[in-house]
């Protein structure tokens, strides 16, 4: 899929979220993530009051700079953040096809 296929469908995606999970679009390889969710955070509006990964990740201008960033032949695809695990300091996610399986959301 195109970044802009990817945008779209996260778009259409969104209204079927859980309150306070959220999506955003990162490298397909997991080796790149941990790279890439600094660099969004570096590249996002400071926070004072609440600086989590889901401020940061949930702002598309400071996502799609930092995905401009990675190599040109780098894969992309859509992640699903638990917000209730995310409090805990801890960055839990799953692919669209995984979360509509557990949460028995019709989507596609």
């Amino acid at each position: 899929m195109t970044l802009q296929e990817l945008i779209d469908l996260k778009v259409r995606f969104e209204p079927y979220l859980n309150d306070g999970d959220y999506t955003f679009i990162g490298p397909n390889d997991l080796n790149l993530l941990s790279g890439f969710i600094a660099n969004v955070n570096f590249l996002a509006p400071a926070n004072f009051f609440a600086t989590t990964f889901g401020n940061s990740l949930r702002n598309q201008d400071a996502v799609l700079m930092a995905l401009s960033q990675l190599q040109s032949h780098t894969q992309f695809r859509i992640f699903v953040v638990l917000g209730d695990m995310e409090k805990s300091g801890v960055l839990i996610h799953s692919t669209i096809e995984e979360y509509c399986n557990r949460n028995k959301i019709e989507f596609l």
